[in-house]
C-alpha cells in the first residue's frame, strides 16, 4: 500500500524531499511508518518536537496510537512543533 508523507519546514533539510510515496505491507501500523521514517529519513518519532498528523489528525489523537492500521492513500505530514509567546 502507498502512503503519502509531506515533510515540512526544516524537515524538508533533514528527509532532503518535500513529499513522498511510502511503500508499506498491506496491515501496516503507524509504528512500521515510524521505524521506517528512523531508518530511511532519521525522523524519529514520537518526537515532543515534532507534529505528525495522520490524515488531518495528530498521532497522539488518535484512540489506537501507533497500533493505528493504515490504508493505502493515507496522508501523514511531519512538521517541527511552534512555539512562542
Amino acid at each position: 500500500m502507498t502512503i503519502q508523507v509531506r515533510y515540512l519546514s526544516a524537515l524538508r533539510d533533514q528527509a532532503g524531499r518535500r513529499e513522498e510515496a511510502v511503500e508499506l505491507p498491506e496491515g501496516s501500523r503507524l509504528a512500521e511508518l515510524a521505524e521506517w521514517l528512523a531508518l530511511q529519513r532519521g525522523v524519529r518519532l514520537p518526537d515532543p518536537g515534532l507534529m505528525a498528523t495522520l490524515n488531518g489528525r495528530g498521532w497522539t489523537q488518535l484512540p489506537e496510537g501507533m497500533d493505528r492500521t493504515l490504508a493505502s492513500g493515507d496522508q501523514v505530514a511531519l512538521f517541527p512543533v511552534v512555539g512562542g509567546g
